[in-house]
């Protein structure tokens, strides 16, 4: 009967230490966890940003691709030159025009003869 009371002890001494060493291995297994899912979280926030990025590159892409296309509409259309000036020039022109005669004392300078001839065909 003695020998059955010290196994049932030294078994409940063993159960003891399996169950302290799956308690710490379940510890240490759930912080892995944890570890791992934070890395898993920064690499999906730096996939979004990478998305976002990519994104805005197609979008820079296509926004280019649409400024050349509407220079080079612009810079083909018989509309935007008339005699060999561009309306860009007769804007730029008016510009000039309409800033210098504010000023005192001085003179406004005369249209090219281009923009007389445009002016009187509108």
């Amino acid at each position: 009967m003695i020998i059955l009371v010290e196994d049932i002890q030294r078994l409940q001494t063993s159960l003891n230490q399996i169950r302290e060493n799956s308690a710490t291995q379940i510890r240490l297994l759930e912080e892995q966890l944890n570890q791992k899912q934070e890395v898993i979280s920064r690499l999906e926030a730096r996939l979004d940003a990478q998305r976002d990025y990519d994104e805005m590159k197609r979008e820079l892409v296509n926004l280019k691709a649409s400024a050349a296309s509407t220079l080079t509409t612009n810079t083909d259309s018989p509309s935007s030159s008339i005699n060999g000036v561009d309306a860009k020039d007769m804007k730029d022109n008016n510009t000039i025009t309409s800033g210098n005669s504010k000023r005192p004392g001085t003179k406004k300078p005369t249209q090219p003869h281009n923009i007389k001839i445009y002016n009187t065909i509108l």
